[in-house]
């Protein structure tokens, strides 16, 4: 009767031997890796690529604007006098315009201002801001046949994803 018992015991213990050995031996069944959304993702031992990361908060580099290249060559008709603070818009901006700044062609420079907004040097995007913000305050009349042409710059400002950029263009905005 014991043996019997014994028998009994390794009978029920074989197939469960067997189980985990089978087991054991399908987990060094090498898996492929394989796109999703694939017919290849219903095949045995595959697993499915995890999508990749998005960076969707991560600054983009910069090219230069058209603001720096023309002032770097002197065509820009305005200089910084001295450092701001944060000021009131409707008190004196710190620029020094060389000419008066309501017979400018504000089709032609209020975009150029705009799209300095977008550069990552500190002094230049301030001379912009400044400058597009004194345009701005002295003819508001002649904003509004430009506003269209504003579009891309201020887009570019927002897509390099930098906060002292975008805060700067809703400085501009604002107005």
């Amino acid at each position: 009767m014991c043996s019997k018992t014994n028998e009994r015991a390794t009978r029920i213990h074989e197939p469960g031997k067997v189980c985990r050995e089978l087991l054991y031996l399908r987990s060094k069944v090498p898996v492929r890796e394989v796109p999703a959304f694939t017919y290849q993702a219903l095949q045995p031992n595959t697993v499915v690529k995890p999508p990749p990361k998005i960076d969707i908060f991560k600054r983009k580099p910069v090219k230069e604007t058209v603001f720096k290249i023309y002032f770097n060559r002197g065509d820009i008709p305005c200089v910084m006098s001295g450092r701001s603070s944060k000021q009131d818009p409707t008190k004196e901006r710190p620029v020094k315009w060389h000419c008066v700044p309501e017979n400018l062609d504000y089709c032609y420079y209020l975009p150029i201002f705009v799209d300095g907004l977008a550069d990552m040097d500190y002094d230049t995007r301030l001379l912009a801001v400044n400058g597009a913000i004194d345009l701005i305050m002295r003819s508001p009349k002649k904003v509004l046949p430009v506003l269209p042409k504003l579009i891309l710059p201020l887009k570019r400002a927002f897509q390099t994803r930098d906060k002292r950029i975008i805060i700067s263009a809703l400085q501009v905005i604002q107005l």
